[in-house]
């Protein structure tokens, strides 16, 4: 398990700096947050079974911390997706799923990102 600070100064600068098509500055609201990022590796197809079991533990770990956090009234409803597992479907979250096309084509403008890399949460998948 991992865990990293997002501090409300990153939303700040975001809006100095014209916002975050993320959606990050509407989901923190000024506050400070964690970050979590739980994985579990095995190797070969025989182990698939404690894969499987491990992700279903990982989610009901990743539940009952939202369900605190939803209880404390510091539940952020933001999921990045490069942490994200299939299930979470991060891109729910985002901002603006148009403006955030617009940003891809503009640094993007040939779609590698969006094309080349396996696997992942496309923005062309909004």
């Amino acid at each position: 398990m991992g865990m990293h600070n997002v501090p409300q100064t990153i939303t700040s600068l975001n809006d100095e700096r014209g916002g975050n098509v993320m959606g990050l500055n509407r989901a923190l609201k000024g506050r400070n947050a964690i970050m979590m990022l739980l994985s579990i590796n095995v190797a070969g197809e025989e182990n698939r079974e404690v894969c499987d079991v491990g992700l279903e533990a990982g989610r009901e770990f990743l539940e009952g911390a939202d369900a605190f956090a939803r209880s404390e009234d510091r539940f952020v409803d933001w999921t990045y997706p490069k942490y994200a597992d299939r299930a979470q479907n991060p891109l729910r979250t985002l901002l603006d799923p148009e403006e955030i096309k617009k940003t891809a084509v503009k640094y993007d403008p040939t779609g590698v990102f969006q094309t080349r890399p396996p696997g992942g949460f496309k923005i062309s998948e909004v």
